[in-house]
């Protein structure tokens, strides 16, 4: 997943330089709903070739398929001219580099916001997403439903890629840190009550997997119009990128520890659930003390 990680800041931030005369909000969501697309494509997949251990390989493979995309981007995309001005203001480099003008007076306290603010829909969608197909197939097994955990996958995806697409708009409508409290606070909801009071075999459950993943993933189309804004235009691609990828690091330190959370619940997914979408409710108090990236005073500070 390092090269998610590194693609991911630096897109987000190409599209938000180069861009400025498009709807921001709307091309911050369609950035964030296709990777959506992909998965819905890898669901589909596994419902005509159900995966098994000794499938690995072709898996892997057709996961690296959009590689390719890298080297038609790095052949036939410009810098943004946004970017290439501020470089060239500032000489190719500052003595300190970005990542330590990140780390200190005025920009320190927006990078920890923005490692936060990254970090909670990362573990949330750890915690409370990808739970749901482990949680199908276990159930599966012993049924002759065999195309649960496909038909879990393709629900989750495709609300996600709904939410993602309308996260920029609903910041662009309710202001970015109503928006982020709005979304956590329906994470936590529809979370917490599929965990709680349905099972896989329930009749109302892939609706549900619908809603949740519309919900949990409009952070995703609010990250890419958020954190590009949190920066000023020399750091930016830096400083979007250290605030998302602090939430993919804490958050392989969950899947590594996933193990022993569902030893230590007895295998019941629905338990473990329970406990991780909590993570949600720490976005109601962080977004308190975050910014609005479209006040004059947020302005200010980016300028000093």
């Amino acid at each position: 997943c390092t090269g998610v990680g590194g693609v991911w800041p630096n897109g987000v931030s190409l599209v938000a330089e180069a861009l400025p005369r498009f709807s921001r909000p709307w091309i911050s969501g369609l950035f964030g709903c296709v990777a959506n697309l992909g998965l819905m494509l890898m669901a589909l997949l596994a419902w005509y070739f159900p995966i098994t251990p000794e499938s690995w390989r072709w898996v892997m493979l057709a996961a690296a398929s959009p590689g390719w995309l890298g080297l038609v981007i790095l052949w036939s995309v410009p810098e943004s001219r946004a970017w290439q001005a501020s470089r060239d203001r500032l000489g190719q480099s500052s003595a300190a580099g970005p990542l330590a003008e990140l780390f200190r007076p005025p920009l320190r306290r927006l990078t920890l916001i923005g490692i936060v603010l990254g970090t909670i829909p990362m573990m949330g969608n750890w915690g409370a997403i990808n739970w749901l197909v482990p949680w199908a197939y276990q159930v599966q097994e012993g049924t002759s439903g065999q195309g649960l955990s496909a038909s879990t996958q393709w629900m989750k995806s495709s609300g996600a890629l709904l939410g993602s697409l309308v996260g920029g708009a609903l910041a662009s409508r309710c202001g970015r840190r109503t928006a982020y409290f709005i979304i956590s606070l329906l994470s936590l909801i529809t979370s917490f009550y599929i965990y709680r009071w349905l099972t896989p075999l329930s009749p109302s459950f892939l609706m549900w997997v619908f809603v949740q993943g519309f919900f949990c993933t409009l952070y995703f189309g609010w990250l890419p119009l958020y954190l590009p804004e949190l920066f000023p235009t020399r750091v930016r691609a830096t400083g979007t990128g250290v605030a998302f990828n602090w939430g993919r690091l804490a958050t392989a330190v969950g899947v590594l520890l996933g193990g022993q959370l569902i030893l230590h619940f007895d295998g019941d997914y629905a338990r473990v659930g329970q406990w991780t979408c909590l993570i949600y409710a720490l976005g109601l108090i962080v977004i308190l003390a975050a910014p609005d990236t479209t006040s004059p005073s947020h302005q200010a500070t980016l300028s000093r």
